[in-house]
């Protein structure tokens, strides 16, 4: 990067840049995004002075840096750490390393360092261990041309076999586990093309975050390591015909690992992403990675959050079997963020800021939702149902039935989410439980479906009918409750 100095000023330091410069659409520097590169630079230099550890033998300096870039505890990192499983590496993180490495003479190129899987092997490579610079080397030139093969199987076969898994996982959750959905007013019924984000912390989350959707999130995909799930010919066989995984490599640029989420998401399908990078072993929530905010870019695709509670209590990192005194599970589903809407915010922005700022936006959602569900929250929004049926009274109508019904609505399992309305042509009554002998219409829906009906006049889609998220007998009846007390 050059610059033009005055006469009088003497330059005392250049600093090179070997990866292409971000540029406009008429091909000039983004100087804005010039100048980060420089500060990444520059904290690097701060960070892995030669001055002041030059004789330092250990590897406390190299932990100090890998620490920084992925927020990792460097007393805890050691030879076997592994780059994405426990520090979260991505294509990035890894520039950045380079950058560092830069600073201290090792001039090691990002695509090296790329298929690199622990930092013992990061160690011997500095350390000037040929074996293990040829490995690395080798691995550059044969990843991208290896390609695994897999098992024949016939396609009917593997799509009654997936259907079978997913009904066993499903019953098992709700077998062997307490799970409390709430929010399911939120799913966006008319658009399945999206993308569900959520903390991760256990191996119990997809599987749950399915279980929540029910049938709007059936067939939903969500990715996974290819290097762990797709690693041979076995393992691929089972995860790519018998589940709805998508291989992701984590490694290489955002464009080449993200490439099958990027077919699924043009296909109209739903993407499940976890976009802390891995597993949480505290059970708090990370910050989210750029991949996030780079596929929601590029793809203009709309964001649903999702917050989980009790899988780090039931399964944590590290523990095979879920434990049988943690078996309260519960998912909180957000409002939709608008990809437009992320359009506006972004406008301006380098590509490197608008995937911060959509990856922000997204962890902010979540954390919205993890904070709201204690005290007054969500939780309670749903329990609360009282004001909404004694309010009714005060919004009858006179004259909108010949002769009377009674309305039935079970929304929730507790006594507290039933309730029976009965209605005439001059008056109406409200009653807590099922109290009518003969029950006209029967409504079984949420309560958050239910509040929008009250409250804003919300009329259930076609949709919302047919995949059972709200469920009647008498959809006309149902209408008519509508007319009655004016909603």
């Amino acid at each position: 990067v050059g610059a033009r100095v005055a006469s009088h000023i003497r330059l005392q330091l250049n600093r090179f840049w070997d990866d292409d410069l971000h540029r406009t659409s008429t091909k000039k520097i983004k100087r804005r995004d010039v100048v980060q590169i420089l500060e990444r630079l520059m904290s690097a230099e701060e960070q892995t002075s030669l001055s002041t550890d030059i004789e330092d033998t250990t590897w406390s300096w190299l932990d100090k840096a890998l620490g920084k870039l992925s927020d990792f505890d460097p007393a805890r990192i050691h030879n076997a750490t592994h780059f994405q499983d426990d520090l979260g590496f991505d294509s990035l993180m890894v520039i950045e390393l380079a950058s560092i490495l830069e600073t201290r003479g090792f001039h090691i190129a990002s695509d090296q360092l790329t298929h690199l899987q622990t930092v013992g092997e990061l160690q011997n490579l500095l350390a000037g261990n040929p074996n293990a610079a040829s490995t690395a080397l080798v691995k550059v030139s044969t990843a991208t041309s290896t390609k695994i093969e897999e098992f024949p199987v016939h396609p009917s076969f593997a799509r009654v076999a997936k259907q079978s898994l997913h009904a066993t996982q499903m019953r098992a959750y709700s077998n062997l586990f307490n799970v409390e959905v709430f929010g399911r007013a939120n799913l966006p019924h008319h658009n399945p093309n999206l993308i569900v984000v959520a903390n991760h912390s256990s191996h119990l989350d997809m599987g749950l975050v399915k279980y929540a959707l029910g049938d709007y999130g059936a067939d939903i995909r969500a990715l996974a390591a290819a290097d762990y799930f797709f690693r041979n010919k076995a393992r691929k066989t089972f995860f790519k015909n018998f589940t709805n995984l998508l291989p992701v490599e984590r490694s290489g640029s955002l464009e080449a690992s993200l490439g099958a989420a990027h077919e699924a998401l043009r296909r109209g399908e739903m993407l499940l992403m976890f976009p802390e990078g891995t597993r949480s072993t505290d059970g708090k929530l990370r910050p989210f990675r750029r991949g996030l905010g780079y596929l929601v870019d590029s793809q203009i695709i709309d964001i649903l959050p999702i917050y989980i509670e009790g899988t780090h209590r039931a399964l944590p990192k590290g523990q095979k079997l879920p434990s049988p005194t943690s078996r309260n599970l519960k998912v909180y589903i957000g409002k939709v963020i608008s990809a437009h809407e992320l359009k506006r915010e972004t406008k301006g922005m380098s590509p490197t800021e608008c995937y911060d700022h959509i990856s922000t936006r997204a962890h902010a959602a979540v954390a919205a939702l993890r904070d709201a569900q204690g005290g007054t929250g969500l939780k309670k929004r749903e329990q609360d149902l009282e004001p909404l049926f004694t309010g009714l009274p005060a919004k009858f109508s006179r004259n909108q039935v010949d002769s009377p019904v009674n309305f039935y609505f079970s929304l929730g399992n507790n006594d507290h989410h039933k309730w029976t309305v009965t209605v005439n042509a001059d008056q109406c009554a409200i009653f807590q439980g099922k109290t009518a002998a003969q029950v006209d219409c029967v409504v079984k829906t949420s309560p958050e479906i239910f509040r929008k009906i009250v409250q804003e006049s919300y009329v259930p889609s076609y949709d919302e009918f047919i995949s059972g998220v709200i469920k009647t007998n008498d959809p006309a009846l149902l209408m008519r409750f509508q007319a009655v007390f004016q909603l």
